[in-house]
């Protein structure tokens, strides 16, 4: 007894001093400029329940996979677009095939001065906006770059369907990602944008105007999908798994984001 005895002191002091070497570390992401409202809560949650820290950069998802093609030390790449994951993969720098963490959702957002002086109100087949135009009181409009932003992409392609893009092209001013675009409606820069809906919640509540979610049925649905790169740590792992759950997908939502789970409701 005695000697079984000192072989559970040996090993509660050998699981004591283990413990010793569990130490918080930090998470390198890449992150869509269109998350930079959304990530904030989660982050802050995450960093709170493990000790972990977190470190984000923003940026447009295209300028993000062109740093990570040349070697930027991210661990999580999140982008607005599962596009730009599927370049990464063609480029073998990826640990997996990525997930899809939430989908996104393009607004109208119209300043509070420009209800005042134009016919433009934001509604969701965008006739109000056609009419705006016909009527010469929409001087400036922004989105991000078709090119460079996929809620760009999407704005481009919800302008054409509502056959407005021919008229709405010279007076455009087109942001390098959806946070440009943002900061144009916040310094009154332009008399409209279409945006990520987490941003346009942001203007909102900012008391710079309102906003309505554009009809799905004007632009392809945008999958927002992660992945794991080369070198993601354990920490990333438990970060990236995060995302997936619950209480994630919940702050998501309330962000603007429809969710991946389906007992998570999706603001309308």
């Amino acid at each position: 007894m005695k000697r079984l005895f000192t072989h559970w002191l040996t090993l509660l002091s050998l699981l004591s001093s283990g413990l010793s070497f569990v130490q918080a570390s930090e998470v390198k992401i890449a992150a869509a400029a269109s998350l930079t409202f959304v990530l904030e809560n989660i982050v802050d949650q995450f960093q709170q329940e493990t000790g972990h820290k977190v470190k984000v950069s923003y940026a447009s998802s295209s300028t993000l996979t062109h740093q990570i093609m040349q070697g930027a030390p991210f661990e999580i790449f999140l982008s607005a677009d599962e596009s730009y994951v599927k370049r990464l993969q063609e480029k073998n720098v990826t640990k997996n095939d990525g997930k899809i963490y939430a989908y996104g959702q393009l607004t109208i957002f119209i300043p509070n001065e420009q209800h005042k002086t134009s016919a433009a109100l934001p509604n969701p087949d965008l006739s109000e906006l056609k009419l705006a135009l016909e009527n010469n009181t929409i001087k400036h409009f922004s989105i991000p770059n078709p090119a460079l932003a996929p809620y760009g992409r999407i704005a481009k392609q919800a302008l054409e369907q509502a056959n407005i893009w021919k008229e709405i092209s010279p007076l455009l001013i087109l942001g390098e990602n959806a946070s440009q675009t943002a900061m144009f409606v916040n310094t009154q820069a332009v008399d409209g944008a279409l945006l990520p809906h987490s941003l346009a919640i942001v203007l909102h509540q900012k008391g710079l105007g309102n906003f309505q979610l554009v009809s799905n049925k004007l632009y392809s649905r945008l999958n927002q999908r992660m992945l794991l790169l080369d070198g993601a740590s354990e920490t990333a792992h438990l970060f990236y798994n995060y995302l997936l759950q619950d209480r994630a997908q919940k702050i998501f939502v309330e962000n603007g984001l429809g969710s991946i789970l389906s007992n998570v409701e999706i603001k309308k």
